[in-house]
């Protein structure tokens, strides 16, 4: 059965689906490949050129940390990319899962599925 797996601040609108893609460290932004699901726990050292190509990459960025106001939320709206974030999303989803973001709703669902 698919189902919500995460929830949080609704960030950046619209929906998107792919495989997750995660890096646990600002030197893996560059194996984001297109159409992929960015998932990363948000801290300043991840603020670099490399991410902004990483976002523009992905199809959706999923985030631990952060807020309406921070530095991934803005890029999100500018490059048009669901975002949400939610605590533990780094912990919850595994890498090549496949997800769907629904940054207008604030939810992460399995399988590419909506409530």
């Amino acid at each position: 059965m698919n189902y919500v797996i995460l929830r949080g601040p609704p960030i950046s609108p619209g929906k998107a689906t792919g495989r997750v893609r995660m890096v646990d460290n600002p030197s893996k932004l560059g194996q984001v490949k297109q159409g992929e699901v960015l998932v990363f726990p948000w801290t300043p050292e991840y603020r670099t050129n490399q991410l902004l190509d990483a976002m523009t990459r992905a199809s959706a960025i999923v985030t631990d940390r952060g807020g309406r106001t921070s530095h991934v939320a803005i890029i999100s709206r500018e490059l048009d990319k669901p975002c949400v974030i939610a605590q533990n999303a780094t912990k919850v989803l595994k890498d090549g899962q496949e997800i769907t973001v629904d940054g207008s709703k604030g939810s992460v669902y399995s399988q590419g599925e909506q409530e």
